[in-house]
């Protein structure tokens, strides 16, 4: 190789030096008040990455967003950008003075230094930028427009804004507050409307809600506008969450009255949404928890893993013959709904427990070549046929 190649050589190592440099966020060196200093300097926002040692969304923020070239190229032209650990060092003071609750939270600073928007959260590559944009724009900067809400601003699209920077920002103190200004700003006949309803969706948190109460008057409008899947989401979700505080209260007064709730706000669904609450709630009853499990897995489950888990819980915890058999039912019919080595051995140690051996070693058997083709561990069906095959001597 001669002078001049050697030359062109070492030029394109450099240049893909530093394209690969330029490809990802590059993150200054120093103290606060260095990068601060810079910022101002530069006439750049600052964006500091708020993160913890042990955090997994940071860490994937940092393998797989601050690497991504698009990311780069637009943070490295408008912002100065940090990284400071949350757990050590200056991390204590600025996560004590700008309100650091959770991991990772990218902050934004404008170039003299003051905080003006926060989001909390691992997104991608494309929400980020958008994040980055909107923290560049008086009209979306979290704490600019709490400064202009403070001041008594309750325009719509200024309201919708502001709820949309909460959100993001897991400010969940005003954030309910702000969601609400915004659609008693929009006359009801404009909730179906995509933006409203999109909104609906998003903030939309209680079952007692004006919100979801309109969407339940008016749902067959919804529907036809706007799909099922959404619809349904928002049902299950809000219904969910309603359902999860009865539950955690074990108190049947407040089962009875959810029950009497469920039956006026989703009527066509309130048998199957009732049996599947009391079997939730009286799961660890030991009284009670067969029957309603009966009842529910009987004639409401329409998923294969809640029907095996079941059928292996009682498996494990009783010899009661008539819960045994109830189970089998369950096992079986989680094998027409998705037969797989999970229920098909669940299946086998029903029948091996009930004494039906014959039956049991053929399924076992089956299981056995189910869970090797899949590539699962079937230590415990092995051990399980030669019991089978034992008791069959």
């Amino acid at each position: 190789m001669n002078y001049t190649q050697k030359i062109l050589v070492g030029f394109v190592i450099l240049c893909l030096s530093t394209q690969f440099t330029m490809a990802q966020i590059s993150f200054a060196k120093g103290d606060w008040e260095t990068i601060r200093q810079k910022a101002k300097k530069e006439n750049k926002h600052i964006m500091v990455d708020a993160y913890t040692t042990w955090c997994g969304p940071c860490k994937w923020m940092s393998a797989n967003v601050f690497t991504d070239p698009e990311v780069g190229k637009f943070f490295n032209a408008k912002y100065v950008s940090y990284k400071l650990d949350m757990e050590k060092g200056e991390g204590l003071d600025f996560g004590s003075t700008y309100g650091i609750r959770a991991y990772p939270t990218i902050v934004y600073f404008s170039p003299d230094g003051e905080m003006v928007h926060k989001t909390v959260g691992a997104v991608e590559g494309e929400a980020f930028i958008a994040y980055g944009t909107d923290a560049l724009d008086p009209s979306k900067q979290l704490y600019t427009l709490q400064k202009k809400y403070e001041a008594g601003n309750n325009e719509p699209t200024f309201l919708r804004n502001f709820a949309l920077a909460l959100q993001a920002a897991y400010e969940e103190d005003l954030v309910g507050e702000v969601a609400n200004k915004y659609l008693a700003s929009q006359s009801k006949d404009k909730w179906i409307e995509e933006e409203n309803w999109e909104f609906i969706q998003q903030f939309t948190d209680s079952p007692d809600s004006e919100p979801f109460k309109y969407v339940m008057e008016n749902e067959a409008k919804f529907r036809e506008k706007h799909g099922d899947d959404g619809v349904d989401d928002l049902i299950n979700r809000l219904v969910g969450n309603e359902m999860m505080k009865v539950i955690e209260s074990q108190d049947e007064e407040a089962l009875e009255a959810y029950k009497a709730k469920l039956k006026k706000t989703t009527p066509e669904d309130a048998d199957a949404q009732i049996a599947r609450l009391e079997y939730a709630f009286y799961s660890q009853n030991e009284e009670k928890s067969f029957k309603y499990a009966k009842i529910y897995l009987d004639k409401y489950a329409e998923n294969w893993d809640e029907l095996n888990q079941a059928a292996w819980t009682y498996f494990e915890t009783t010899d009661d013959v008539t819960i045994l058999n109830a189970s089998l039912k369950w096992a079986e019919k989680s094998v027409e709904m998705d037969k797989n080595w999970y229920n098909t051995d669940t299946q086998a140690n029903l029948l091996h427990k009930l004494g039906r051996h014959k039956e049991a070693l053929k399924i076992a058997e089956e299981s056995l070549k189910i869970g090797n083709e899949a590539g699962e561990d079937t230590t415990d069906t092995k051990k399980l046929v030669t019991k089978i095959k034992n008791a069959l001597k």
